[in-house]
């Protein structure tokens, strides 16, 4: 009898356990679905462009926008060509794009330090440039 009672405590750990992670993977899903992406790096000239595409339109706002990568700030940015709301390029300098690193976290907020309405684009790969 005693037996049965540790099966039954170990069944009930083990199904608050699995319970507990089902739960964090649902609290990391919506992050995951927000659909921020980095959509290319890429030399241009004697710039590099990164650009980021949004689930969501860019607001236009009276305060610059901030593409931060690690703790890099970068604040020049243009429109794509093609006027999509929910894309953003943002311009450096080779030099500038050197002092980041691959997985160095990526987010766009606005404000002189990016810390308003942040967005996260995950984590830096610079194997992708000129891909």
């Amino acid at each position: 009898m005693l037996e049965r009672v540790r099966i039954r405590h170990l069944r009930s750990a083990w199904l608050s356990a699995a319970a507990a992670a089902v739960a964090l993977v649902s609290l990391e899903l919506p992050l995951r679905a927000q659909g921020n992406a980095i959509k290319s790096i890429k030399t241009i000239g004697s710039s590099v462009e990164i650009t980021v595409k949004s689930a969501n339109q860019f607001d236009v706002r009276d305060e610059v926008v901030v593409l931060q990568i690690g703790s890099q700030l970068f604040s020049t940015s243009r429109s794509p060509d093609d006027g999509d709301a929910s894309v953003l390029i943002f311009v450096m300098t080779p030099a500038q794009f050197d002092q980041t690193s691959t997985g160095d976290p990526v987010s766009v907020g606005w404000g002189s330090d990016g810390s308003s309405n942040r967005r996260d684009f995950g984590t830096l790969d610079k194997s992708i440039l000129d891909k």
